[in-house]
């Protein structure tokens, strides 16, 4: 998974996505705070955002205040980057559609919970009865999802009492995929 950190580095990334995130004016020390970047760090960085015109400063006593520019080309860009998740998210949801009625997919992991790495891949829980009919749906489902994406898709695959039984047996991976899920099709548990 692309993410602005995995593009352009760990702290230039964590004060360009917070930048980008943000509406407000900070100060210098505010945006290394925000960002975890050390203050210094974040007021060089913060001039060379200020020179790509992503960002633009005023002086507020003896302060540097940096505020993201909102007609800015590149934050727009780098805004559409940061939706990516959102992007493949409608994209499985308007996919899933034509599911026959008996299967549920939730979409969980390090993207459900809009915290993607770069490793990151699109992990798939299906709920679904065991038939020929679902099992072909299901492949078309993943394969279209990886073509969107141009991720890896896992698929985790129970039938329903499979599911009932490892909600009931308290399993891990089933209580995160029911608490933090994004149900995609189908009835959500």
């Amino acid at each position: 998974m692309h993410t602005i950190i995995s593009t352009v580095g760990d702290a230039r990334g964590r004060l360009l996505e917070a930048v980008v995130r943000s509406d407000r004016s900070r100060t210098t020390r505010e945006w290394a705070r925000r960002s975890d970047v050390s203050q210094p760090q974040a007021g060089e960085l913060l001039r060379q955002f200020e020179e790509l015109g992503l960002v633009e400063s005023a002086i507020a006593g003896r302060s540097h205040m940096y505020t993201a520019i909102q007609e800015s080309v590149l934050r727009r860009r780098l805004q559409a980057l940061l939706g990516l998740r959102d992007d493949i998210v409608e994209s499985a949801t308007e996919r899933a559609v034509n599911a026959p009625p008996d299967v549920r997919v939730v979409l969980f992991g390090s993207l459900a919970r809009n915290d993607p790495r770069d490793a990151s891949d699109v992990d798939l829980c299906v709920v679904a009865p065991h038939s020929e009919g679902v099992d072909v749906w299901i492949d078309e489902y993943v394969s279209h999802l990886g073509r969107v994406s141009g991720l890896a898709v896992n698929v985790l695959r129970f039938d329903g009492v499979e599911w009932t039984d490892a909600l009931g047996n308290g399993e891990r991976v089933a209580l995160d995929i029911a608490r933090d899920g994004i149900v995609l099709t189908g009835e959500p548990s």
